[in-house]
Protein backbone atom coordinates (compact mmCIF):
# COMPACT_ATOMS: atom_id res chain seq x y z
CA UNK A 1 0.00 0.00 0.00
CA UNK A 2 1.16 3.60 -0.61
CA UNK A 3 2.41 6.04 2.03
CA UNK A 4 -0.18 8.22 3.71
CA UNK A 5 0.12 11.95 4.41
CA UNK A 6 -1.78 12.87 7.57
CA UNK A 7 -3.32 16.23 8.49
CA UNK A 8 -1.55 18.14 11.26
CA UNK A 9 -4.88 19.17 12.76
CA UNK A 10 -8.29 17.50 13.00
CA UNK A 11 -10.81 18.27 10.25
CA UNK A 12 -13.90 17.77 12.43
CA UNK A 13 -13.95 18.45 16.16
CA UNK A 14 -16.39 17.79 18.97
CA UNK A 15 -19.08 20.40 19.52
CA UNK A 16 -19.71 22.90 22.29
CA UNK A 17 -21.24 21.98 25.64
CA UNK A 18 -24.81 20.83 25.17
CA UNK A 19 -24.32 19.69 21.57
CA UNK A 20 -25.03 16.09 20.56
CA UNK A 21 -21.30 15.69 19.84
CA UNK A 22 -19.95 17.63 22.85
CA UNK A 23 -18.03 14.62 24.11
CA UNK A 24 -16.79 13.16 20.82
CA UNK A 25 -17.01 13.26 17.03
CA UNK A 26 -15.63 9.95 15.74
CA UNK A 27 -16.20 6.88 13.59
CA UNK A 28 -16.67 8.66 10.24
CA UNK A 29 -18.48 7.26 7.20
CA UNK A 30 -17.82 9.39 4.09
CA UNK A 31 -19.30 9.41 0.60
CA UNK A 32 -18.56 11.68 -2.34
CA UNK A 33 -21.81 12.55 -4.09
CA UNK A 34 -21.32 14.73 -7.14
CA UNK A 35 -18.82 17.36 -6.05
CA UNK A 36 -19.72 17.21 -2.37
CA UNK A 37 -18.45 15.04 0.47
CA UNK A 38 -20.96 13.79 3.02
CA UNK A 39 -19.84 12.52 6.42
CA UNK A 40 -22.00 10.68 8.90
CA UNK A 41 -20.27 10.21 12.22
CA UNK A 42 -20.66 8.81 15.71
CA UNK A 43 -21.58 11.73 17.96
CA UNK A 44 -21.36 11.43 21.75
CA UNK A 45 -22.61 13.64 24.55
CA UNK A 46 -22.25 13.14 28.30
CA UNK A 47 -24.94 11.12 30.04
CA UNK A 48 -25.75 10.34 33.67
CA UNK A 49 -23.89 7.01 33.60
CA UNK A 50 -22.22 6.75 30.18
CA UNK A 51 -21.98 8.69 26.95
CA UNK A 52 -25.13 9.04 24.84
CA UNK A 53 -24.50 8.11 21.17
CA UNK A 54 -26.24 9.43 18.07
CA UNK A 55 -25.35 10.03 14.42
CA UNK A 56 -24.33 13.44 13.12
CA UNK A 57 -23.95 14.70 9.54
CA UNK A 58 -21.42 17.12 8.06
CA UNK A 59 -20.74 18.29 4.49
CA UNK A 60 -17.63 19.50 2.69
CA UNK A 61 -16.51 20.72 -0.73
CA UNK A 62 -12.95 19.37 -0.36
CA UNK A 63 -13.02 16.68 2.35
CA UNK A 64 -10.99 18.85 4.72
CA UNK A 65 -13.24 21.75 5.76
CA UNK A 66 -16.54 20.53 7.14
CA UNK A 67 -19.86 22.13 8.09
CA UNK A 68 -22.08 20.28 10.54
CA UNK A 69 -25.76 19.92 9.71
CA UNK A 70 -27.74 22.40 11.82
CA UNK A 71 -30.34 19.76 12.67
CA UNK A 72 -27.90 17.24 14.15
CA UNK A 73 -28.26 14.55 15.23
CA UNK A 74 -29.86 12.94 12.17
CA UNK A 75 -30.27 9.53 13.86
CA UNK A 76 -30.97 9.33 17.58
CA UNK A 77 -30.88 8.01 20.18
CA UNK A 78 -28.52 5.12 20.90
CA UNK A 79 -27.19 4.87 17.35
CA UNK A 80 -23.43 4.48 16.95
CA UNK A 81 -20.72 3.71 14.38
CA UNK A 82 -22.77 4.49 11.24
CA UNK A 83 -21.91 3.25 7.75
CA UNK A 84 -23.73 4.66 4.71
CA UNK A 85 -23.90 3.53 1.07
CA UNK A 86 -25.81 5.01 -1.85
CA UNK A 87 -28.59 2.82 -3.23
CA UNK A 88 -28.84 2.07 -6.92
CA UNK A 89 -31.81 3.16 -9.02
CA UNK A 90 -33.00 -0.45 -9.02
CA UNK A 91 -33.06 -0.28 -5.21
CA UNK A 92 -35.06 2.93 -5.27
CA UNK A 93 -32.19 5.41 -4.91
CA UNK A 94 -31.25 7.37 -1.82
CA UNK A 95 -29.10 5.91 0.94
CA UNK A 96 -28.98 3.03 3.37
CA UNK A 97 -27.28 3.21 6.75
CA UNK A 98 -26.17 0.42 9.06
CA UNK A 99 -25.36 1.27 12.66
CA UNK A 100 -24.70 -0.35 16.01
CA UNK A 101 -27.42 -0.45 18.67
CA UNK A 102 -28.29 -2.15 21.97
CA UNK A 103 -24.81 -1.54 23.41
CA UNK A 104 -23.02 -3.67 20.84
CA UNK A 105 -25.48 -6.54 20.47
CA UNK A 106 -27.49 -5.45 17.41
CA UNK A 107 -26.85 -3.89 14.01
CA UNK A 108 -29.76 -1.96 12.56
CA UNK A 109 -30.44 -0.45 9.15
CA UNK A 110 -32.56 2.42 7.83
CA UNK A 111 -33.22 4.21 4.54
CA UNK A 112 -33.24 7.86 3.50
CA UNK A 113 -33.85 9.86 0.35
CA UNK A 114 -31.61 12.75 1.44
CA UNK A 115 -29.22 11.39 4.08
CA UNK A 116 -30.92 13.51 6.74
CA UNK A 117 -34.32 11.96 7.48
CA UNK A 118 -34.11 8.21 8.10
CA UNK A 119 -37.07 5.82 8.15
CA UNK A 120 -37.91 2.12 8.04
CA UNK A 121 -35.49 1.19 10.84
CA UNK A 122 -35.06 -2.59 10.98
CA UNK A 123 -32.72 -5.08 12.59
CA UNK A 124 -30.12 -6.33 10.13
CA UNK A 125 -27.96 -8.52 12.36
CA UNK A 126 -27.98 -9.64 16.00
CA UNK A 127 -25.46 -11.21 18.35
CA UNK A 128 -25.27 -14.99 18.09
CA UNK A 129 -26.27 -17.71 20.53
CA UNK A 130 -24.24 -18.36 23.69
CA UNK A 131 -20.68 -19.40 22.92
CA UNK A 132 -20.77 -18.35 19.26
CA UNK A 133 -18.10 -16.15 17.71
CA UNK A 134 -20.23 -12.99 18.11
CA UNK A 135 -22.44 -13.53 21.17
CA UNK A 136 -20.52 -10.90 23.17
CA UNK A 137 -20.08 -8.27 20.47
CA UNK A 138 -21.90 -7.59 17.19
CA UNK A 139 -21.21 -3.96 16.32
CA UNK A 140 -19.51 -1.37 14.11
CA UNK A 141 -20.80 -2.57 10.72
CA UNK A 142 -18.78 -1.79 7.61
CA UNK A 143 -20.54 -2.70 4.38
CA UNK A 144 -19.30 -2.95 0.80
CA UNK A 145 -21.19 -3.79 -2.39
CA UNK A 146 -19.47 -6.07 -4.89
CA UNK A 147 -20.71 -8.42 -7.62
CA UNK A 148 -24.36 -7.47 -6.94
CA UNK A 149 -24.26 -8.46 -3.30
CA UNK A 150 -23.41 -6.89 0.03
CA UNK A 151 -20.61 -7.93 2.38
CA UNK A 152 -20.48 -6.72 5.98
CA UNK A 153 -17.42 -6.76 8.21
CA UNK A 154 -18.24 -6.07 11.84
CA UNK A 155 -16.70 -6.17 15.31
CA UNK A 156 -17.16 -9.61 16.83
CA UNK A 157 -16.43 -11.12 20.21
CA UNK A 158 -17.24 -14.40 21.95
CA UNK A 159 -17.95 -15.14 25.59
CA UNK A 160 -16.07 -18.42 25.04
CA UNK A 161 -12.83 -16.56 24.31
CA UNK A 162 -10.09 -16.43 26.96
CA UNK A 163 -10.31 -12.63 26.65
CA UNK A 164 -13.96 -12.51 27.67
CA UNK A 165 -15.56 -10.74 29.38
CA UNK A 166 -12.90 -8.06 29.90
CA UNK A 167 -12.27 -7.53 26.18
CA UNK A 168 -14.84 -8.09 23.47
CA UNK A 169 -12.84 -6.79 20.47
CA UNK A 170 -11.68 -10.20 19.25
CA UNK A 171 -11.73 -9.81 15.47
CA UNK A 172 -13.91 -9.07 12.45
CA UNK A 173 -16.92 -11.14 11.54
CA UNK A 174 -18.31 -11.45 8.02
CA UNK A 175 -21.91 -11.61 6.79
CA UNK A 176 -23.30 -11.61 3.25
CA UNK A 177 -26.59 -10.31 1.90
CA UNK A 178 -28.39 -10.01 -1.45
CA UNK A 179 -30.22 -6.84 -0.42
CA UNK A 180 -28.50 -5.23 2.58
CA UNK A 181 -31.27 -6.29 4.93
CA UNK A 182 -31.29 -10.09 5.08
CA UNK A 183 -27.88 -11.35 6.17
CA UNK A 184 -26.15 -14.74 6.43
CA UNK A 185 -23.21 -14.93 8.82
CA UNK A 186 -20.00 -16.54 7.55
CA UNK A 187 -17.93 -16.43 10.73
CA UNK A 188 -14.86 -14.79 12.20
CA UNK A 189 -12.67 -13.97 9.18
CA UNK A 190 -10.01 -11.64 10.63
CA UNK A 191 -9.23 -12.93 14.12
CA UNK A 192 -6.59 -11.69 16.52
CA UNK A 193 -3.02 -12.08 15.31
CA UNK A 194 -0.49 -14.47 16.78
CA UNK A 195 1.15 -13.62 20.09
CA UNK A 196 3.69 -10.86 19.58
CA UNK A 197 2.05 -9.57 16.39
CA UNK A 198 0.82 -5.95 16.05
CA UNK A 199 -2.82 -7.06 16.32
CA UNK A 200 -2.53 -9.80 18.93
CA UNK A 201 -4.72 -8.06 21.52
CA UNK A 202 -7.47 -6.24 19.62
CA UNK A 203 -8.88 -6.18 16.06
CA UNK A 204 -11.88 -3.88 15.59
CA UNK A 205 -13.16 -0.63 14.04
CA UNK A 206 -12.65 -1.49 10.36
CA UNK A 207 -13.34 0.00 6.94
CA UNK A 208 -14.09 -2.19 3.93
CA UNK A 209 -13.44 -1.12 0.32
CA UNK A 210 -13.72 -3.04 -2.94
CA UNK A 211 -11.31 -2.14 -5.77
CA UNK A 212 -13.25 -3.10 -8.90
CA UNK A 213 -10.27 -2.36 -11.15
CA UNK A 214 -8.06 -4.95 -9.46
CA UNK A 215 -10.94 -7.09 -8.14
CA UNK A 216 -9.63 -7.03 -4.59
CA UNK A 217 -11.10 -6.23 -1.19
CA UNK A 218 -9.26 -3.97 1.24
CA UNK A 219 -9.80 -3.57 4.94
CA UNK A 220 -8.20 -0.96 7.16
CA UNK A 221 -8.74 -1.80 10.81
CA UNK A 222 -7.86 -0.72 14.34
CA UNK A 223 -5.35 -2.91 16.16
CA UNK A 224 -3.38 -3.22 19.38
CA UNK A 225 -0.60 -5.65 20.27
CA UNK A 226 -1.23 -5.73 24.02
CA UNK A 227 -3.52 -4.33 26.72
CA UNK A 228 -1.35 -1.24 27.12
CA UNK A 229 -0.51 -0.78 23.46
CA UNK A 230 -1.41 2.36 21.50
CA UNK A 231 -4.16 1.98 18.92
CA UNK A 232 -3.05 2.21 15.29
CA UNK A 233 -4.53 1.45 11.87
CA UNK A 234 -3.46 -1.61 9.91
CA UNK A 235 -4.38 -3.10 6.52
CA UNK A 236 -5.27 -6.47 5.00
CA UNK A 237 -6.44 -7.58 1.55
CA UNK A 238 -8.58 -10.38 0.17
CA UNK A 239 -9.79 -11.77 -3.15
CA UNK A 240 -13.14 -12.93 -1.74
CA UNK A 241 -13.80 -10.95 1.45
CA UNK A 242 -13.41 -14.05 3.61
CA UNK A 243 -9.71 -14.97 3.42
CA UNK A 244 -7.47 -12.08 4.41
CA UNK A 245 -3.72 -11.47 4.13
CA UNK A 246 -2.34 -8.97 6.63
CA UNK A 247 0.30 -6.40 5.66
CA UNK A 248 3.55 -6.07 7.58
CA UNK A 249 3.69 -2.33 6.89
CA UNK A 250 1.77 0.00 9.22
CA UNK A 251 -0.34 2.27 6.95
CA UNK A 252 -1.30 4.88 9.54
CA UNK A 253 0.57 5.12 12.81
CA UNK A 254 -0.38 7.04 15.92
CA UNK A 255 1.69 10.18 16.46
CA UNK A 256 2.52 9.27 20.11
CA UNK A 257 2.71 13.03 20.69
CA UNK A 258 0.94 13.90 23.98
CA UNK A 259 0.11 17.35 22.58
CA UNK A 260 -1.38 16.08 19.30
CA UNK A 261 -4.95 15.16 18.45
CA UNK A 262 -3.80 11.80 17.06
CA UNK A 263 -1.85 10.36 19.99
CA UNK A 264 -3.86 7.28 19.05
CA UNK A 265 -5.77 6.60 15.79
CA UNK A 266 -8.66 4.24 15.07
CA UNK A 267 -11.91 3.65 13.14
CA UNK A 268 -10.81 4.61 9.60
CA UNK A 269 -13.01 5.31 6.61
CA UNK A 270 -11.31 5.10 3.19
CA UNK A 271 -12.71 5.96 -0.22
CA UNK A 272 -11.09 5.97 -3.64
CA UNK A 273 -11.45 9.43 -5.17
CA UNK A 274 -9.97 9.46 -8.68
CA UNK A 275 -6.23 8.90 -8.34
CA UNK A 276 -6.28 9.20 -4.56
CA UNK A 277 -7.20 7.23 -1.52
CA UNK A 278 -8.75 9.50 1.10
CA UNK A 279 -9.00 8.44 4.74
CA UNK A 280 -10.88 9.96 7.63
CA UNK A 281 -10.20 8.50 11.06
CA UNK A 282 -10.80 8.99 14.76
CA UNK A 283 -8.05 10.81 16.64
CA UNK A 284 -7.66 10.25 20.36
CA UNK A 285 -5.63 12.64 22.48
CA UNK A 286 -3.40 11.85 25.44
CA UNK A 287 -5.13 11.46 28.82
CA UNK A 288 -4.72 14.25 31.35
CA UNK A 289 -2.17 12.93 33.90
CA UNK A 290 -4.09 14.48 36.79
CA UNK A 291 -7.62 13.34 35.92
CA UNK A 292 -7.10 10.49 33.46
CA UNK A 293 -9.61 12.11 31.11
CA UNK A 294 -8.90 12.45 27.41
CA UNK A 295 -9.66 15.46 25.25
CA UNK A 296 -12.84 15.02 23.17
CA UNK A 297 -12.30 12.57 20.31
CA UNK A 298 -12.14 14.17 16.85
CA UNK A 299 -11.74 13.23 13.19
CA UNK A 300 -8.53 13.54 11.21
CA UNK A 301 -7.71 13.18 7.52
CA UNK A 302 -5.01 11.45 5.47
CA UNK A 303 -4.44 10.84 1.76
CA UNK A 304 -2.33 8.59 -0.42
CA UNK A 305 -1.94 8.15 -4.19
CA UNK A 306 -3.87 5.29 -5.74
CA UNK A 307 -1.14 2.86 -6.80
Amino acid sequence: MPDWTKSAQPVLQAGAAGASDALAAMGPSVLKVGGQYLMWYDARQPGPERSIPSVGLATSADGRTWTKHPGNPVIAPEARWPWVLPLTQAEGGGYRVWFGADVGLTIKTARSSDGITWTNVQTALSAGSAGSFDDLNCASPRVVRAANRYLMLYDAGSSASPQAPTDKFQGLGLARSPDGLNWTKVGLVLPLGAEGSPDAHRVFGACALYDDIRAIFHVWYTATASMRDIRSIRHASSSDGANWARDDVLPLAASLDPQAYDFEVMHPCVIRDGNWYRMWFTGMGYPNPATGQRPPACIGYAEAPYP
